[in-house]
């Protein structure tokens, strides 16, 4: 919970923003509980000094920025929902164009190494063969990255749907009071 909620049991569109902070940084810890091992006495002493939840391996660090942003002191130093669906937004659209970027050198590596592969195969049919090897060597590490990134950006895409119909329903909620 947020400062005010717990001290003062206030609960604003603010207080909201820092829970929506905590809500997705379970999802990137996989629903792990923050402050696993603390017990609640001592996590609200830990908010107080400025302790703030570590940043998730899988989170990448635009959206850990925007956490911390969420979990700032004071409720109007907080980010707007507005503002932060607009942050979810570029943070998925760059991580969509690196996917395709790394997509896009991975055929281009491909292609220019199927290209000496075969003018080397004309040439020198033995030492083809070893730097046929070596070149796949370095495409199953490209590709093993690729996929790393598009199942990062399978569980993001996820986590994007889920955390725009979350926002929405606050900026709508906002907009009404």
């Amino acid at each position: 919970m947020a400062p005010e909620s717990i001290n003062f049991r206030r609960f604003t569109s603010a207080s909201d923003v820092w829970m929506f902070a905590v809500c997705m940084w379970e999802i990137f810890m996989l629903g792990k509980k923050p402050f696993t091992g603390v017990k609640n006495a001592e996590v609200i002493g830990l908010i107080e000094a400025g302790e703030r939840l570590a940043r998730p391996s899988r989170c990448p660090e635009t959206l850990y920025e925007l956490m911390l942003k969420c979990w700032k002191y004071e409720p109007d130093k907080r980010p707007t929902f507005r503002y932060i669906k607009k942050s979810i937004r570029n943070v998925h659209q760059n991580e969509l164009g690196l996917v395709g970027a790394i997509a896009r050198a991975d055929q281009s590596s491909r292609e220019s190494t199927l290209s000496s592969v075969a003018s080397s195969a004309t040439n020198h049919h033995h030492s083809s063969a070893s730097s046929s090897l070596s070149s796949s060597n370095v495409d199953i590490k490209k590709v093993s990255f690729l996929f790393q990134r598009l199942r990062f950006t399978k569980i993001y895409g996820f986590f994007y749907i889920i955390l725009c119909f979350y926002i929405q329903f606050f900026v709508i909620i906002s907009s009404t009071t």
